[in-house]
């Protein structure tokens, strides 16, 4: 929802709403195939990645950590791979464009469509 939000280009609404999701943060609640923590940590970094570029450049490395750890651990399926690798790619490619941008390195990197 926040996503939709920031393309009808109603800002406040779209924080408001993407700040009520914490990377990492999990309840504990029973998860399935199709919903799991790591499912929506990179669906998350995926959105902030596509649309709210600001957020997703202040992510740290701990945070991308918190994403890519259970990977790591094994703790994944087809759905939350598929996620993860999206989410990462996005994010990559956000970050390469940023470092361009910035002169931080001589990339040939072309604006990610969101």
């Amino acid at each position: 929802m926040a996503a939709t939000y920031q393309l009808l280009r109603m800002k406040s609404t779209a924080d408001a709403l993407i700040d009520q999701y914490t990377l990492g943060a999990h309840d504990g609640a029973i998860s399935s195939d199709f919903d799991s923590p790591l499912t929506r940590d990179a669906q998350y970094v995926y959105l902030l990645s596509k649309h709210f570029e600001d957020r997703a450049m202040a992510l740290e490395g701990n945070d991308v950590l918190k994403l890519i750890n259970p990977i790591f651990k094994g703790e994944y399926n087809t759905i939350s791979a598929a996620y993860s690798i999206l989410a990462l790619g996005a994010y990559s490619s956000l970050v390469q464009y940023e470092m361009a941008l910035n002169g931080s390195r001589d990339y040939n990197v072309k604006r990610p469509c969101t």
